[in-house]
């Protein structure tokens, strides 16, 4: 069984007294902590060695040091006939300097100092060292079993002062109707704590990136209104944020995940933001269900930044979607540029000024599932060496095609600049046709 202790622990061992290891004849005044093993060089002063397996139990005189020799510390001396007890080895000028009191087979590994540098650990290579004189245990089996049950001991104590440190998870409630803050709370929230929000709150909220596993929820009442517009009216920084159950009006962005945060948007509606509803950028990660995304000046979805989206589901494999509803905004329903990723399942896209989805620079989205209606130009748009599967062509997993039922204004869907479209067209229409890949640089590999 291997031990490993903590600094913590480890300095805490150090500091037990020599009666506690009866067993462990010739111990020093202190017990260094435990480690693994040792490849370090020593020889016996008869020159007769064996293979030692054991424990560095203290540092001996220094007399005798006879500089320049290199032992193998790996190779045990012969019985000294006046040190029955022990054994004494002359060791140089390193000035090695045990930390071990115990080790895993074959040997302990030692931490020494080499003078005017830092402390070093070798484990993996002999060095030529002259050493001081190091005292061995004469039987190294016992004060190993000694010194791991001791370990072992202070493990779990160490483990179970950790336990007693954690605080459950809480859950708060903020009434903004009554004064209350969204901001301020936060900042005491602890991992798996849950933020109950009330009211109208009249505030830009910021989860900062030490903010990680905290649920934010509106519970379908709260609602979020961002006085700044130079600001996202919630920006996620931290990671494995839920946000649900609120209603996110105004601001820069409705809700926005940067800075390689991860989130879960779930149950929201997001509106009349200056710019889109929801930001997903700079690697971050969503997974975006069941929300209405409506109404806001730019974009409805914007996934840049080599950023990466479920949109309708939680998972890659989910059978049953969760879908969002995506409409009537100024520019596209969901555009994901710039290397970003988006798997985008079973949701309504509809009314938007421009194009349903719009997928370029270098970017994908899986595409199944959904209805394009009555958007203004296209229902999806894919440009510069892009590409879109639809009907879930690549994965297979979800494969439904999309669907029409009432015209978009261009066509259905159109491909250009080096970008190809691959699967089931299904339904997808225009009031210009289904398809238009008329870009001989497109690759069209679209069925009926």
């Amino acid at each position: 069984m291997r031990v490993l202790l903590s600094p913590g622990v480890a300095a805490a061992v150090s500091q037990l007294p020599q009666a506690l290891y009866p067993l462990a004849p010739g111990f020093s005044d202190r017990l260094p902590p435990l480690t693994d093993r040792l490849r370090s060089p020593c020889h016996s002063q008869s020159g007769q060695a064996d293979r030692w397996r054991g424990a560095i139990i203290g540092e001996g005189d220094p007399g005798g040091i006879r500089s320049g020799i290199a032992y193998d510390l790996n190779e045990r001396p012969s019985l000294s006939a006046h040190a029955p007890d022990r054994f004494d080895h002359p060791l140089g000028q390193l000035g090695l300097r045990p930390r071990q009191a115990v080790a895993n087979r074959p040997g302990p590994l030692v931490e020494y100092r080499r003078p005017g540098r830092t402390n070093r650990i070798d484990a993996a290579e002999e060095v030529p060292m002259s050493l001081h004189v190091i005292t061995f245990s004469r039987s190294p089996r016992r004060a190993l079993l000694v010194a791991k049950q001791v370990g072992v001991v202070i493990v779990f104590l160490g483990l179970g002062l950790t336990a007693a440190s954690r605080v459950a998870a809480e859950t708060a409630t903020v009434d903004c109707n009554t004064g209350g803050a969204v901001g301020p709370t936060l900042a005491r929230l602890k991992p798996g704590d849950v933020l109950l929000v009330q009211g109208t709150c009249r505030e830009n909220i910021l989860i900062q990136a030490g903010i990680n596993h905290v649920i934010l929820d509106g519970q379908g009442k709260g609602t979020i209104h961002a006085p700044d517009p130079r600001q996202p009216a919630v920006q996620v920084l931290g990671r494995e944020i839920t946000i649900k159950g609120l209603t996110v009006t105004g601001g820069q962005f409705g809700i926005a995940i940067n800075r390689g945060a991860t989130a879960i948007v779930e149950g929201n509606t997001m509106q009349n933001a200056v710019l889109s509803g929801l930001e997903v950028s700079q690697n971050s990660f969503a997974r975006v269900v069941n929300n209405s995304i409506r109404q806001n000046q730019s974009h409805g979805v914007l996934v840049l930044g080599s950023a990466s989206v479920h949109f309708g589901v939680m998972q890659t494999g989910d059978r049953v979607p969760q879908p969002n509803v995506v409409e009537n905004n100024g520019g596209d329903g969901i555009v994901v540029l710039r290397s970003s990723t988006a798997r985008i399942i079973g949701n309504t896209i509809s009314g938007n000024r421009r194009h349903g989805l719009t997928v370029q620079q270098a970017s994908h989205a899986d595409v199944a599932a959904n209805v394009f209606n009555g958007n203004g130009e296209h229902g999806i748009r894919v440009v510069g060496n892009s590409g879109v599967n639809l009907a879930d062509s690549a994965m297979r997993l979800f494969e439904q095609p999309n669907t029409t039922t009432a015209p978009n204004g261009g066509f259905g869907i159109r491909c250009e600049l080096g970008a190809y479209i691959e699967g089931a067209l299904g339904t997808l229409n225009g009031s210009r046709g289904a398809k238009d890949v008329s870009d001989t640089s497109c690759i069209d590999r679209a069925t009926p």
